[in-house]
């Protein structure tokens, strides 16, 4: 550092001559000081490379298949390892899981295939579902419930199911040809139509109520005829549903009065009108065919129908008897569900 001293010298001497040799006598008195570094020899170690050892403690697989199985789910693009070869596969899709629940010293869990483990992962790549799938906890303290418990079925809420009808067919007229001392009014034709509504319960039967008008038509000798009407109504019950060769079947009955019953006649230029109170039984045999409205329904039927005389014109009072007018054929109607 000495030549620091020598710089005011240096800008002295531009002005004025100054004695150089003072000068080097001066710096040879100044300390010497070493600026190469030193010459240091470094031990050379032999360091021999160490095999890893894990700090915790294998887990074997006996541990792993005795813990028990836990659920999980693990996400798309997520890698299992087959376990026989180490080879790494992706999961092509979001899966459902089951593994073992104790880990190995690696942190890789063990699916679980048919009672056998193919394939381990990594365990931050599965997520727990135990806690979603645990949908009953158990009380901690509970009475067990009586063994002998008689269960009550009934019905939360009441359906009424509407049902318009037609019926048609042919009437065997025993009454009538009794009634008219006529061979030919005994044989006629009959159509019905009107309404019905069923209630839906659990019960075996279904229970409701229809309201029917019903016509019907006989000839008589000289060009007479008879035309019967009749508005009735009553209870009605249908079966559930039945199969017979893979198709659905039912029952239905009806029981109607009706004390608006009259039969207008025509004789020649001599009309007459006779009332009656009516009481009809009917038994039809269905197929439902489900529909984009709820059932289209094709059906026989059977209908006993006894007329008792109420009022009557004209002079001639005939006494009713214990024969029936029996009508037979083919109904049609359409449920709305």
């Amino acid at each position: 550092m000495w030549w620091l001293l020598l710089l005011p010298l240096t800008a002295f001497t531009q002005d004025k001559d100054l004695d150089i040799e003072a000068v080097e006598r001066l710096s040879e008195t100044m300390p010497d000081y070493q600026t190469e570094p030193p010459a240091v020899e470094f031990k050379e170690e032999n360091v021999r490379a160490r095999k890893f050892v894990y700090p915790i403690k294998a887990v074997t697989m006996a541990q792993i298949t005795t813990s028990g199985i836990g659920l999980g789910s693990v996400k798309a693009g997520s890698y299992v390892i087959r376990i026989e070869d180490d080879v790494k596969m992706t999961v092509p899709k979001n899966m459902n899981i089951q593994y073992y629940r104790l880990e190995d010293e690696r942190g890789f869990k063990y699916l679980v295939s048919k009672g056998k483990s193919k394939y381990k992962i990594l365990s931050h790549q599965v997520i727990d579902t135990n806690e979603e799938t645990n949908l009953f906890e158990p009380p901690d303290q509970y009475t067990p419930a009586p063994k002998n418990i008689i269960a009550a079925e009934y019905d939360d809420g009441f359906n009424f199911v509407p049902e318009p009808f037609f019926y048609a067919g042919f009437v065997d007229g025993s009454y009538m040809k009794d009634l008219f001392n006529d061979d030919r009014a005994r044989y006629g034709n009959t159509s019905q139509f009107g309404i019905r509504g069923t209630a839906k319960w659990n019960w075996p039967i279904y229970a409701g109520a229809v309201f029917t008008y019903e016509r019907s038509s006989y000839n008589l000798l000289n060009d007479g005829k008879v035309v019967y009407s009749s508005p009735s109504i009553g209870p009605m019950f249908k079966t559930k549903d039945f199969t017979i060769l893979e198709f659905p079947f039912r029952f239905q009955t009806q029981f109607r009065v009706s004390p608006f019953a009259r039969a207008d006649t025509t004789f020649g230029d001599r009309q007459e009108t006779i009332k009656f109170n009516s009481s009809d039984f009917l038994v039809a045999f269905e197929h439902p065919v489900k529909n984009g409205w709820g059932e289209f329904v094709l059906g026989l039927f059977v209908q006993a129908q006894w007329l008792n005389l109420k009022e009557q014109e004209g002079r001639t009072k005939v006494i009713a008897n214990n024969q029936t007018n029996n009508s037979y054929g083919v109904s049609f109607s359409q449920v709305f569900e």
